[in-house]
């Protein structure tokens, strides 16, 4: 039978290790650059859910609960199946970054905008709203009511004439209650308004603003429903091993397994 010196063998060791390392490195960096994914919940194709890899929650989309009022939720089988109503800093956290991956608007059960109120917000326009129904209530017995709007290629100008032509390489978020054109163009920045001033001025076209991210808070009872909100609701994510993890855990084994035979 053939042996090996100790130090063979803890060289064995330190390569299977830096292995391991290694792939534990790559995956650790794959979760981190991650942000929101669609997966399924009753049924194959249905992407009810919105991973976000961020918080760890997976967001129920809105159009399962639309047309309820928080009370109705709370006496739903949703909650039996493991989901809470989300908090408010929850989803404040959520819209702070959906600000650079807006399609997770559209993708957590957001609805088209009639057309006359996507003429209006100046492109087409996907509409999210639900209750908040997971930091308690006021005194009213009201809890708020988040509606955001997603507009896309934004058309619009300080005397409301559309625009097009310029769109900014990020998205615009724009915090507060929807108005006119001009409430809009207001709650630009100064310094955008006046590079699309100077644009316009050098180029004589017209512009466009891309993509806006507007926000209303309001307040709701807990019995009160329409086909225009939904409530939100979250659960935490099971997390279940991807293929890139069994293969890292397939290495792992692989090279105990080379050690064990080196040592034999």
């Amino acid at each position: 039978m053939k042996t090996h010196t100790s130090g063979e063998g803890m060289e064995a060791w330190r390569q299977t290790k830096t292995w391991l390392l290694a792939g534990a490195m790559a995956l650790c960096s794959t979760w981190a650059t991650a942000a929101f994914t669609t997966a399924d919940l009753q049924a194959s194709g249905d992407g009810l859910l919105t991973l976000d890899d961020a918080s760890g929650l997976a967001w129920l989309d809105l159009s399962a609960t639309r047309g309820l009022s928080v009370a109705q939720v709370g006496a739903s089988e949703w909650l039996a199946q493991g989901f809470r109503f989300a908090t408010h800093a929850e989803l404040d956290d959520l819209v702070s970054r959906a600000t650079s991956h807006l399609d997770v608007i559209d993708a957590m059960g957001g609805w088209a905008a009639a057309p006359d109120l996507s003429a209006y917000m100046g492109g087409p326009t996907t509409v999210l709203a639900g209750a908040v129904g997971g930091g308690g209530v006021d005194e009213a017995g009201q809890v708020p009511l988040v509606t955001l709007w997603l507009t896309r290629e934004t058309v619009i100008s300080p005397g409301g004439d559309v625009l097009t032509d310029y769109s900014p390489t990020t998205p615009i978020a724009i915090s507060g209650p929807v108005g006119s054109p001009g409430d809009v163009w207001s709650a630009l920045s100064p310094e955008l308004r006046e590079d699309l001033l100077a644009y316009q001025a050098q180029s004589g076209s017209s512009q466009s603003l891309g993509d806006f991210l507007r926000r209303r808070d309001a307040l709701v009872a807990l019995d009160a429903s329409s086909p225009d909100f939904g409530v939100f609701l979250v659960r935490n994510v099971t997390a279940v091993p991807e293929p890139v993890t069994w293969a890292m855990m397939g290495l792992g084994l692989v090279g105990l397994w080379g050690l064990r035979r080196r040592r034999v």
